[in-house]
């Protein structure tokens, strides 16, 4: 009788221990999942921060252009005059 319980018990054991086993793997997987999520996320906003950081300069190099050209303008204007 004690046997057959331990036997059982034993049983029982394993089966829970395999269960958690498994949760702790799925667990595992899902936070190498969030990892890489979050260094694709870091990625794109590493990228995103670099394309406005260019927006801003090539603005700034075309508004340098627009008044380079203006001031050329009015300088040739006060020369013809």
């Amino acid at each position: 009788m004690i046997n057959k319980v331990y036997i059982c018990f034993f049983l029982y054991k394993k089966k829970y221990d395999l269960r958690i086993l498994a949760y702790h793997e799925s667990l595992q997987d899902k936070l190498g999942q969030l990892k890489d999520a979050r260094e694709a996320l870091n990625a794109l906003r590493d990228e995103h921060l670099e394309n406005k950081k260019r927006q801003v300069l090539e603005r700034d190099r075309q508004r340098q252009i627009q008044l380079a050209v203006k001031l050329d303008d009015m300088r040739q204007k006060k020369q013809v005059k």
